[in-house]
């Protein structure tokens, strides 16, 4: 992976985090009874316990990408044998790992400040009942 494709992908998955969670309109259809008839109820759950789960969720898959991405450019380095492009090749992928890792580390750096300013906890989000 490149830097430009690194980029790419940290730029998806921070828009994903500033995406609207829900409107917050309530819709009754009175031919539905139980818990169908008010949505708002479980929909509201719902809707900020997949929130909480993707935040997590994309938290844990970039950890996992980072040790692939890592290994196998340490694996690369070794089996280089000393070739000049091989080894270039092998520290640019250990780089770009780092780099993705330093990505991640900033988001959560991010949603931390954002939690203490706005009180937004998006790992453990709860979001209002209509």
């Amino acid at each position: 992976m490149n830097a430009s494709k690194i980029t790419t992908t940290s730029i998806f998955v921070l828009s994903l985090l500033l995406v609207p969670s829900c409107a917050l309109a309530q819709i009754t259809n009175p031919a539905l009874n139980g818990s169908l008839a008010n949505p708002s109820s479980t929909g509201a759950k719902e809707t900020s316990s997949l929130i909480s789960t993707l935040v997590t969720a994309s938290f844990i898959t970039g950890i996992l990408s980072f040790v692939v991405y890592f290994i196998w450019g340490a694996i690369r380095w070794i089996m280089s044998r000393g070739d000049k492009n091989d080894t270039t090749q092998a520290k640019e992928h250990v780089t770009q790992a780092v780099f993705g890792l330093v990505i991640l580390f900033t988001l959560f750096i991010i949603l931390s400040v954002f939690n203490s300013i706005f009180k937004l906890d998006l790992l453990n989000l709860k979001l209002p009942s209509v």
